[in-house]
């Protein structure tokens, strides 16, 4: 396969989910709950000490520091897709386990969980933000940040996995809401690398259509962070089209993973664990399958998180 072909593959994919989005708007019903955020967590200061935070991201607005974390822990971070969450879903342990060691990598939804933290250390409103597929029998999502800028007024997506956020055309860094709303439109967006100083726009779309048609799979919805603090709180707030039922999709995506694993075993690291996590997961989704279904409404996920 060449090149070409290659690209035209992955436009085909970016049409079709782009497809699917035009179709399923969010919903603009449901509950109208406000995120919470924690900035006064005493590990914190820890955090911010041991890892000299406020110096590596020096001055400037909350993007431009953000950026800077981004990139200084996305580099430092090792990935495995089958990391098995056996860490505490925290800053400090998760730090302590996989900082700049090749051996221990971990996935998109702790290395989320650190730059988040990290980030609200310094005092910067960030949420980590689950962005989730169509499709129930899909062994993949994704897990990234958003933070709230105070300058420019508006929610930015930051991705620790691939060290990039997104902008469109006239260059404005978007949020998810933003990304899903131009993949629904067919307009094209455009990942950029942190440390990316010239692009070109053509080029980088080519470059990076892989990720653009990923990001477009996984922002069929989003669920995101109830609570933004140290630690991993239960419960996230679902932000869907009004035809999703959160409870039916997890029945049918836990008995999906357990099929996988149990097909797979061999290539997998640590199968029982997971097959136990998916088991326990397809149990509670049973028992909550009805109790799942109401949705939050958008309008909560787009509002300033800055209190008059």
């Amino acid at each position: 396969m060449n090149k070409k072909e290659y690209l035209q593959i992955q436009e085909n994919f970016l049409q079709i989910y782009n497809g699917i989005i035009a179709n399923n708007p969010l919903s603009t019903n449901g509950l109208a709950k406000d995120i919470i955020y924690n900035f006064d967590c005493p590990e914190f200061i820890k955090l911010k000490e041991k890892y000299n935070l406020e110096e590596i991201a020096g001055k400037g607005n909350d993007f431009s520091k953000a950026k800077r974390l981004l990139n200084y822990f996305s580099k430092r971070l090792y990935h495995s897709s089958y990391y098995n969450n056996h860490i505490e879903c925290n800053a400090l342990d998760l730090l302590e386990y996989s900082f700049e060691n090749k051996n221990q990598g971990i996935n998109c939804l702790n290395k989320s969980k650190i730059l988040q933290e990290c980030l609200l250390a310094i005092g910067i409103y960030a949420r980590r933000c689950f962005m989730m597929p169509y499709s129930p029998f899909d062994m993949d999502n994704h897990v990234v940040v958003e933070i709230y800028d105070r300058n420019l007024n508006k929610w930015i997506m930051l991705d620790p996995t691939s060290n990039c956020y997104v902008v469109d055309k006239d260059n404005k860094p978007l949020s998810l809401f933003e990304m899903r709303e131009a993949y629904g439109n067919n307009q094209k967006i455009f990942p950029i690398k942190t440390n990316q100083k010239k692009f070109d726009y053509e080029k980088q779309y080519n470059d990076m259509l892989e990720t653009i048609a990923y990001y477009s799979k996984n922002c069929f919805c989003f669920f995101v962070d109830a609570i933004s603090t140290f630690g991993d709180k239960d419960g996230v707030l679902v932000f869907a089209p009004i035809t999703f039922n959160f409870g039916i999709w997890n029945v049918q995506n836990s008995k999906f993973r357990i099929q996988y694993i149990k097909e797979h075993k061999d290539e997998i690291e640590n199968p029982d664990k997971l097959i136990e996590w998916a088991e326990k997961r397809l149990e509670t989704s049973l028992k909550n399958i009805d109790s799942t279904k109401k949705l939050n409404n958008i309008d909560s996920y787009l509002l300033s998180p800055i209190k008059e």
